[in-house]
């Protein structure tokens, strides 16, 4: 019978022994839930973070593309402005990494198209226009871009 008590003793005190232990792991298991939790939440903010900027981005530029598209330009307005592009490609040594033959070749099509306008009867309809900003609102996404987007803007008013 006393080894009955001393055998429920011991599991008795085992089993408490053991729930500490438990207990201990439990703590640490949450501790650790708790930080993979805020690491989640920090991260998701970050992500939230890029999007609202490149929200930002994008609004601002559709605001100038539509302020420019929707202003007369005369054609001293836009000789001006070719002519500074001109002036700053020459004193240039330096373009973006981006500007390859192929992304220069794909826009030179918006170039092209200027000049069909200029040059011939083609007619360029405010769907045209809408297409394009909203075609390119989007790829704004660094205060770089959107300076010299308000920039030239400028040099258009």
């Amino acid at each position: 019978m006393k080894n009955e008590r001393t055998l429920t003793k011991n599991f008795l005190q085992i089993m408490q022994e053991n729930s500490g232990m438990l207990d201990d792991q439990q703590e640490m298991s949450r501790s650790e839930d708790f930080e993979a939790i805020n690491k989640n939440k920090r991260e998701a903010e970050m992500q939230l973070s890029k999007v609202e900027n490149k929200d930002s981005y994008t609004i601002r530029a559709e605001t100038l593309l539509r302020q420019i598209s929707q202003s007369p330009k005369t054609w001293s307005d836009i000789q001006a402005s070719i002519e500074d592009f001109r002036n700053n490609v020459n004193k240039r040594d330096i373009f973006s990494g981006t500007a390859t033959p192929v992304q220069i070749g794909m826009a030179s099509i918006l170039f092209i198209l200027f000049e069909l306008v200029v040059a011939t009867d083609l007619l360029i309809e405010p769907v045209d226009v809408n297409i394009i900003i909203n075609t390119f609102k989007s790829n704004f996404n660094t205060d770089a871009q959107l300076e010299a987007l308000e920039l030239l803007t400028k040099e258009l008013e």
